[in-house]
């Protein structure tokens, strides 16, 4: 197997670039900062640690095969779009329902919505990767790709709406 080295250095890269943010975001929210600790911030930064791991694990990956590490690859795959939907939802909840906001976003409903996304993304990859998958051949991608597209693109759609109305 070739091993495509720019595809390693940016993943590598962007993981290093990332490392700061991640590590501000994280101390404002144990320091229970004013702005940033708020559910929104809360699941964006378990958003983009989700997604510094998955750029670690890709670059890895590309070099040494792992099996912790592919099965971790593939539930960031599923895990990564469908909390990238929860904050967005949130955004446009801010935006649309703005006066009934803060009754939506309590700390409890946030905690229910990731242990949702948790379980789903968890349960997608035992169906399409694990001991649930019924078939093993190309399908298990081709679901896979399908979920990741659909919750990316029902992301865009939430993010629109939300500029619009702004």
């Amino acid at each position: 197997m070739a091993v495509d080295v720019g595809e390693v250095i940016i993943n590598f890269l962007g993981f290093i670039l990332i490392l700061p943010f991640d590590i501000f975001l994280i101390y404002h929210i144990i320091t229970r900062h004013s702005i940033l600790c708020s559910p929104y911030f809360v699941a964006m930064t378990i958003n983009s640690i989700a997604g510094a791991m998955y750029m670690f694990y890709s670059a890895y990956l590309d070099l040494n095969e792992n099996r912790f590490m592919r099965i971790s690859y593939k539930f960031f795959q599923y895990f990564i779009p469908m909390l990238s939907l929860i904050t967005s939802v949130n955004r446009f909840t801010a935006v649309i329902f703005w006066s009934h906001h803060d009754k939506i976003w309590k700390w409890k409903f946030l905690i229910i919505y990731l242990i949702a996304v948790f379980l789903i993304a968890l349960a997608l990859l035992l169906v399409n990767h694990g001991v649930l998958s019924y078939r093993k051949d190309a399908s298990a991608s081709n679901r896979q790709n399908w979920s990741s597209s659909t919750l990316s693109s029902t992301d865009i759609n939430y993010k629109l709406v939300d500029q619009l109305f702004r």
